[in-house]
């Protein structure tokens, strides 16, 4: 860990520089990112970095996130006007540059700007992507239709996991070896899909699955049953005891209770700020 840090030091440094202080460099490179087919080649320079993991909630969405960076930028429009615009920066530690995993790495700058939209009540439509192994900037230029996507499959996602909360079953397997193999959560998806009574032919994983799931015993299975049920009721305990927070109505003070009390909701707009902002960014 200590090495991959001091072999990025020199990469951040430069990059730093290249969008922070682009009259460094020669004029047919100074921040220059492509935005894709439809945007082409950009030139992008930092003006401000506005905050570092920045937590946004948007619960219009049902969504939440850490932004790496949010950072206030001189944009080349595509009328070659140059504008001040807020977007995301994510960094990456991997290769992914292409695939699956540069889908899910568009599909998160995407759901970032979403989540930025909100929090800086102003639309916000692009968003940077930078790969530090290979010293890749991409830039994400977002599309209604890959958004209403994403919202989509949120959707669908949400609705999968309150059922599986309900049922106490997980959703059927995809059995779609193509996506399965390069997926992420193949192994824990195997072994929970055999552990619950899945076999080689619910998964249509074919071999794929015998190899992530053949070196495991039934013990292991019945562990592995037994624990989930334990976590299933620490999870319905904790909440129970979120729920007592809001439902209480006592005025005294019970320092064993978890419970709120007195609660009064400020509509005011008068609240002082330590750092103001060149936006109207919303305070949660």
């Amino acid at each position: 860990m200590c090495r991959t840090l001091i072999e990025a030091i020199p990469r951040i440094l430069n990059w730093i520089i290249l969008f922070k202080n682009p009259q460094w460099w020669p004029e047919e490179s100074r921040g220059a990112v492509d935005f894709g087919s439809d945007n082409g080649l950009k030139r992008v320079n930092i003006s401000e970095v506005i905050d570092i993991e920045e937590m946004a909630w948007a619960p219009k969405y049902g969504l939440k996130g850490m932004i790496d960076a949010s950072l206030r930028v001189k944009f080349e429009s595509n009328n070659k006007e140059v504008n001040e615009i807020i977007m995301p920066l994510e960094f990456k530690t991997g290769k992914g540059t292409y695939g699956q995993s540069a889908m899910e790495h568009t599909a998160q700058v995407i759901l970032y700007t979403l989540l930025m939209s909100e929090r800086y009540m102003k639309p916000i439509d692009s968003g940077l992507l930078y790969y530090l192994n290979t010293d890749h900037t991409q830039g994400i230029a977002v599309k209604r239709s890959d958004l209403v996507g994403l919202i989509m499959r949120r959707n669908e996602l949400a609705k999968d996991i309150l059922k599986a909360s309900i049922t106490q079953h997980l959703p059927p397997m995809l059995q779609s070896p193509s996506m399965c193999k390069s997926c992420r959560h193949l192994n824990a998806c195997t072994i929970h899909h055999k552990a619950h009574g899945g076999s080689i032919e619910s998964s249509g994983l074919g071999d794929m699955f015998d190899s992530s799931t053949g070196h495991l015993t039934t013990s292991h299975f019945a562990f592995l049953r037994h624990w989930d049920w334990l976590i299933d009721l620490e999870a319905k305990v904790m909440e129970v005891t979120k729920k007592d927070i809001w439902r209480s109505h006592s005025l005294k003070k019970d320092t064993s209770a978890g419970c709120l009390s007195s609660i009064v909701l400020d509509t005011s707009n008068n609240h002082p700020r330590k750092n103001p902002f060149k936006e109207n960014k919303f305070t949660y």
